[in-house]
C-alpha cells in the first residue's frame, strides 16, 4: 500500500487520485485528494478506501478559524440484502 503523501506543494495536490490494484489477492485501495490554496489558505478533501474496509475522511479549511476534520470508520459487507420483493411484502403487511 502506498504511503500517504505529505509534504506536497498546493498546485501539485490540487487533484491527486491514486489507484492500487491487484488481481491475485483482491486487494484495492483508492485515495482520493482535491484542494486549492485560497483567502482561507491551504483548504483540502481527502478520501481513503482501505481494503481491511476503513474509509477515511479528512477535511481541512481555516474558514472561521475551523481546525482539520478527521474521521475514520469501518465498513462491513452486510450478510445479506433483501430483496425488492420482500421489502415490499413487509411495507404491504403494515
Amino acid at each position: 500500500m502506498p504511503p500517504p503523501r505529505r509534504g506536497i506543494d498546493s498546485a501539485e495536490r490540487e487533484r491527486e487520485m491514486a489507484v492500487t490494484m491487484e488481481d491475485d489477492n483482491g486487494y484495492f485501495y483508492l485515495r482520493y485528494d482535491v484542494g486549492h490554496k485560497g483567502i482561507f489558505g491551504h483548504e483540502f478533501l481527502e478520501f481513503e478506501f482501505r481494503p481491511d474496509g476503513k474509509l477515511r475522511y479528512a477535511n481541512n479549511s481555516n474558514y472561521k478559524n475551523d481546525t482539520m476534520i478527521r474521521k475514520e470508520v469501518f465498513l462491513h459487507r452486510p450478510r445479506r440484502l433483501p430483496s425488492h420483493r420482500h421489502r415490499k411484502r413487509d411495507h404491504e403487511g403494515r
